[in-house]
């Protein structure tokens, strides 16, 4: 599968999460892009899907097998509670909790499946490499993300042998 029709599953994944939450999500080209979109709606749940890098699977990369590493961002901009990590536990405006809102999305993400490539079942299901604060730059920012990768496997030309 290409990195478009990855990220088309994906949103899809976040279907129910957005309906539930009364949130939205958008693809994001870059780092910047992500934290302009995430900043136009404050209070918001709102998820980013952004590619973040290509790598081959395995020690020699020979045989096209490839995993690409997405992020999804979660935020829900500023709270305007009087203790800010108030919302992270107890939610805010009447939403959920910030870490009840990451684990759904998170748990959404991981139920992506992929349509089975040469029977190999750890083909189909995201790798999941880790959940935490979304930093940009060694700064924290109000969001968290989760990383992620899904396989793929290129169309590699063996040499002939001679």
């Amino acid at each position: 599968m290409t990195i478009s029709e990855q990220i088309k599953l994906v949103v899809d994944a976040l279907e129910e999460w957005l309906d539930t939450n009364g949130g939205r999500v958008f693809v994001a080209s870059d780092v910047v892009d992500c934290l302009d979109r995430l900043r136009a709606r404050p209070g918001t749940p709102t998820a980013a899907v952004l590619f973040w890098k290509r790598e081959p699977r395995g020690e020699l990369g020979v045989t096209g097998r490839k995993d690409n590493h997405f992020k999804l961002v979660i935020s829900r901009g500023r709270s305007f509670k009087v203790v800010s990590g108030e919302g992270l536990t107890e939610g805010a405006a009447g939403g959920k909790a910030m870490f009840d809102l990451v684990e759904e999305a998170e748990l959404a993400v991981l139920g992506v499946r992929l349509p089975a490539e040469e029977g190999l079942y750890e083909d189909s299901v995201p790798q999941h490499d880790g959940t935490g604060v979304f930093e940009v730059s060694g700064m924290v920012m109000d969001a968290y993300e989760i990383r992620f990768s899904l396989a793929t496997q290129s169309n590699v030309q063996m040499p002939d042998d001679e």
